[in-house]
């Protein structure tokens, strides 16, 4: 047998820094050198980009500079190594074992690289002696649970060759390299490495190189037998009570199968069990006090006993001290339409008292479909603390507002995890589905079996669970169910409010039960364990731990997790998931296993939070609620829909001849509705306040997130609403919730990097927002900060890839011109200037006049208003008006040309040259289309005499008014955008039959809002806050409609009405 020397220098390089501290002498010698160059590398990682987060850390483990320098310059520490002398035990008695001795009967025994085993399986042999022994020590083993030692490895050797693979397939190319393998063919070569694996020698020399996964996989096994043999144990003691609790079948027969893949691993190696016998009977094991889960139980009992319809189900549970067993719960199909109906009334009955109960977490493996039973199958999250953050106010709000929703909770589909190369995830427990892509690119094995096998990083597919119900074996949609939800949510919702006070008495019996605390998502961790077990981090202990210091890039935000990092790197060294306890009725942190005990962690307990939220339970929040339940969820179907614009399955018929004309009052009436709505929908912390909207992501995926500070859709544009509504019905509330708003945009601007110029996104809308505020309320203030906010575009504008009226330099022309007219500046109109040479520098020729590109459109200049070309000649005539260049006249003139090139006279439009059809397609909508077209031409006419011109006007509100309402309400591509044209065209041409029939259109607008509600212009057309697609541009449209010579047409970016 192959003698192992236990003070060989290569064992140590898998201490850990924490024992290399533990250990640290100075009689150990010390290259000054290494230990200065490893110093600076770990403390230069992007982790301590904040030099005092490299400080303290420090403090926590407890060392200095020095210290630390002199423990990464070091020899390794001569000190007994109880794994070291366990591997010498195992090379000096089963060295020459193969890996069939143990597993003969894996699943895994047919994969290409389950050879991979054979390198250690010296280890697993004695992993399977050490768990004989134990099991053997067991008293009183029922004779269901003889001869299971095959059936506890279950689960085993997957999990330790993901801590081999990386390393092997490192090994195999390198053997290859050095012309070690031998066969004919990358298979047969192949072959050989795996027969060089069960060569000793070959085997500890490859622990010498990797002594860290030599330590890990050790390590990993020893867990796996004390945990099976307690698994054992406990099933042993309480056989009586669970074939009791449980009703299990008389004949139940052998355990057949453990199945230990369910959930995270904690508390060295504990996991979720199933355990199957062989009558098909199972029973579910957790390594965890269930009381919680108990009394979650007859919190349901309770709900059902006070009426709640269709009524939960409850499930089975024995429990004991720090373990306990659960009823199986399998999926199952439902029968018919009426139990998919009843399924999503309790899921809405489930979200309401999760609500309540500060819950999180619960993503889609911690639901079961049941048939018409939904089931929670983890409810460890339950009355969950919240971490304190550091950061700005905006920051702050943005936590708050969805911490105090129904999103908090985890069940409401919600994106997470995109970037700018991939789409966001669902993992919700309502929405999320196999099949996604996950964001991050994970390691892959390609090639497997072969010599030349390598590692590739891939989106990996996200296996699907069982929480969507189905009917007839297919998924049921979860948005056509939105109404039983809500149903169900309200139903709950109001036995919780009816009966709060005996509710608060019944949660007394939680305080004690031991909560789990979401320190991190699951999957940071689980992607540095993954890549912990590249060989990069396996020669040395040392690197893996520098790897692990990633933790600390959250530290500045979270100044508290600086205290549990210690813990999370433990618990990483031991392949687990952190777990960090508190109780409902404490402040405090937990740690089991590293003895970690933080008092007054949190400024507030779980169940503090609770009665928080229970006490400020009302209709109006049952209402925002509902809300946020029907937004989230339409999100889904929204993210599925191409035409964005699109709202109603057919347009409305506009009969104008039959609609009588309607007054001011009643516009203000339904815009005071929404500024009522609107009120409703903000969370308003008594000093900010913001709203949560629909906004699509780069990735064309639909999200619910906090309004940011674009005009477009975000708090701009509803402070704007607001204010216009507060002065022109005197109503404080209005004026206030903007004032709010306003202060909250100033918080953001503090906080977020903009780098459009747009008139609609970027500076340009806020510096006009400013300008209209200033003179709306009379605030020299919020002039002067429209006027220094100017300095921030010059640097910006070379970098301008947008251009256009809502993203770019021609937008940014009309917000600069408004401030101009108000404040006469010579710098602003210079800057204005700029932003029209970049524009000039940035046209395209074509054979009909110029053009600009726009991210948009592709490769091709576009028309219309918002992105195309009647949008640059507005911006350019209007900057040759004031500045008096004729190099900006004559590019409008072009630009219009270039338009003019692409109208259709068969649909008397313009073509939308961003849909890529065989057929040209067509909008009409101010964005694209007639209506914008026109409102550019419109604006251009006093100075810019052109017969063609007036002829297209003509044709815009001829098409217009055919073909321009009917869909949804909003003001970019809506009844209420479009009706602007008509009322611009009321101004300038004085024309008696445009008046009458903007009359009449508009009293349609009204009938159709009353009888439809408001048509937002979002998929589905859902309610959303923000200016140019929700209810605040229709708000602003309506009081266009009563008070034209008051409220100024945002579309056109007219500057302030000093009269009003």
């Amino acid at each position: 047998m192959k003698k192992v020397n236990c003070q060989d220098s290569a064992w140590f390089r898998a201490m850990s820094l924490k024992e290399r501290i533990v250990a640290n002498s100075e009689e150990l010698g010390y290259d000054s050198e290494l230990g200065y160059k490893r110093f600076q590398r770990w403390k230069s990682a992007s982790s301590f980009a904040n030099s005092s987060l490299f400080a303290q850390k420090l403090v926590t483990e407890g060392i200095t500079e020095e210290e630390f320098c002199r423990i990464l310059g070091q020899s390794v520490a001569p000190i007994p190594l109880s794994w070291v002398e366990e591997i010498q035990q195992i090379y000096e008695y089963l060295g020459e074992k193969d890996i069939t001795t143990v597993l003969s009967n894996s699943s895994l025994c047919t994969h290409p690289n389950f050879g991979f085993l054979k390198a250690i399986a010296p280890f697993l042999v004695q992993g399977m002696i050490k768990l004989e022994i134990g099991l053997n020590n067991i008293q009183n083993i029922p004779e269901t649970l003889s001869d299971i030692h095959d059936v506890l490895l279950e689960g085993l050797p997957e999990k330790l060759l993901l801590m081999l693979n990386a390393t092997l397939v490192l090994e195999v190319n390198i053997a290859r390299l050095q012309g070690l393998l031998t066969g004919d063919n990358a298979q047969e070569r192949f072959y050989s490495f795996i027969q060089r694996l069960r060569n000793p020698e070959v085997q500890l020399a490859l622990w010498q190189e990797y002594p860290v996964l030599a330590r890990q996989v050790l390590e990993e096994i020893n867990r796996w037998v004390e945990n099976s043999i307690e698994l054992i144990q406990h099933l042993s003691h309480d056989w009586v009570d669970i074939c009791y609790q449980f009703q299990s079948p008389t004949k139940l027969g052998k355990l057949i199968k453990v199945n230990r893949g369910k959930g995270d691993s904690h508390n060295n190696g504990k996991s979720v069990t199933i355990l199957t016998f062989a009558s098909g009977w199972q029973l579910v094991y957790k390594p965890r006090s269930l009381a919680i889960d108990g009394h979650f139980q007859q919190l349901l009992s309770w709900l059902n006993a006070k009426g709640f319809k269709p009524a939960f189900q409850t499930l089975q549970i024995l429990n004991r001290d720090n373990y306990g067993w659960v009823e199986f719960v399998s999926f199952q199909e439902c029968d018919s339409a009426e139990e998919v109906e009843r399924f999503y009334q309790r899921q809405g009955g489930y979200l309401a008292l999760l609500y309540a109960l500060e819950a999180t977490d619960f993503h889609f493996e911690n639901l079961i479909a049941a048939g018409e039973h939904p089931i929670l199958i983890d409810l460890e999250s339950l009355f969950h603390p919240r971490s304190n953050y550091k950061g700005t106010a905006a920051d702050t709000l943005d936590r708050e507002i969805v911490a105090d929703s129904v999103l908090q909770v985890g069940l409401l589909p919600q994106p997470v995890w995109g970037n700018t190369e991939a789409a966001g995830i669902d993992m919700s427990g309502l929405g999320g589905a196999g099949g996604q892509l996950t964001p991050e690119k994970v390691p892959k094995l390609v090639q497997v079996g072969t010599d030349i096998m390598r590692v590739e990083r891939q989106q990996a597919v996200i296996a699907g669970s069982q929480n969507r119900p189905q009917l007839n074996q297919q998924e049921i949609n979860v948005q056509e169910y939105t109404a039983a939800i809500t149903e169900g949510f309200t139903a709950v919702y109001r036995i919780l409010l009816q009966h709060r006070q005996e509710l608060l008495n019944i949660l007394a019996r939680f305080a004690e039960d031991k909560v789990r605390v979401v320190m991190r998502a699951s999957r940071v961790y689980a992607l540095l364990l993954r890549e912990s077990y590249h060989p990069d981090f396996l020669r040395d202990a040392l690197e893996r731990d520098r790897l692990f210091d990633k933790l600390w890039i959250d530290v500045e935000n979270r100044p508290q997790l600086s205290q549990i990092i210690s813990a999370e790197i433990n618990a990483l060294w031991k392949s687990d998931i952190p777990l960090f306890t508190t109780y409902p009725h404490s402040r405090d942190l937990y740690h089991q296993e590293t003895g970690l005990h933080i008092s007054n962690f949190f400024n507030q307990s779980g169940i503090e939070l609770v009665h928080h939220r229970l006490n400020n339970f009302s209709e109006k929040d049952l209402q925002r609620q509902t809300w946020f339940i029907k937004a989230a969820l339409a999100t889904l179907e929204m993210s599925k829909t191409a035409d964005n614009h699109q709202i109603r399955l057919g347009k409305k018929a506009c009969n104008i001849s039959t609609i009588i004309p309607t007054t001011k009052d009643q516009f203000l009436e339904i815009a005071c509705k929404i500024g009522d709505r609107l009120e409703l929908l903000a969370h308003n912390n008594g000093k900010f306040v913001n709203w949560m909207g629909l906004s699509v992501t780069p990735n064309q995926q639909w999200t619910l997130a906090p309004l940011g500070t674009d005009l477009y859709a975000g708090i701009p544009g509803v402070a704007l609403f607001l204010a216009y509504l507060g002065e022109i019905t005197q109503n404080h509330l209005y004026t206030n919730l903007a004032q709010a708003a306003i202060k909250t945009l100033k918080q953001q601007l503090k906080r977020d990097s903009i780098k459009f110029i747009g008139g609609f996104s970027g500076w340009g809308g806020i510096i006009y927002t400013y300008t209209h505020l200033g003179i709306l309320w009379q605030r020299k203030d919020l002039i002067a900060d429209a006027v220094a906010l100017v300095a921030k575009i010059p640097p910006l504008i070379s970098q301008d890839k947008q251009l256009d009226i809502i993203t770019g330099a021609a937008g940014c022309i009309g917000s600069l011109l408004s401030l101009y007219q108000i404040v006469p500046e010579q710098f602003i109109l210079d800057v204005a200037r700029q932003c029209g040479e970049h524009l000039l520098t940035q046209a395209q020729i074509t054979d009909t006049g110029i053009g600009w590109i726009s991210p948009a459109g592709g490769n091709q200049p576009l028309t219309g208003f918002a992105h195309g070309s009647a949008g640059f000649a507005w911006a350019l005539g209007k900057l040759a008006v004031t500045t008096g260049n004729q190099e900006f006249q004559t590019a409008a003139t072009a630009a219009i040309n270039y338009e003019r090139s692409h109208f259709d006279p068969t649909t008397n439009n313009w073509i939308d040259l961003r849909i890529k059809e065989e057929k040209n397609s067509f909008m009409t909508a101010w964005c694209s289309g007639a209506p914008g077209i026109g409102l550019g031409r419109l604006s251009m006419t006093e100075n810019t005499p052109d017969l063609i011109m007036y002829k297209e006007i003509t044709t815009a509100i001829q098409t217009t008014i055919k073909q321009g309402f009917g869909d949804n309400h909003c003001l970019c591509h809506g009844d209420l955008g479009n009706i602007d044209l008509l009322l611009i065209a009321n101004s300038i041409l004085n024309d008696p039959e445009i008046f009458q029939q903007t009359e009449k259109i508009a009293s349609q607008i009204l009938d159709d809002i009353q009888e439809n509600n408001f048509l937002c212009g979002v998929p589905l057309g859902l309610e959303t806050p923000g200016l140019m697609t929700g209810l605040a541009g229709i708000g602003y449209g309506l009081l266009r409609l009563a008070y034209p010579q008051i409220i100024p047409s945002i579309l056109l970016l007219e500057p302030p009405k000093q009269s009003s």
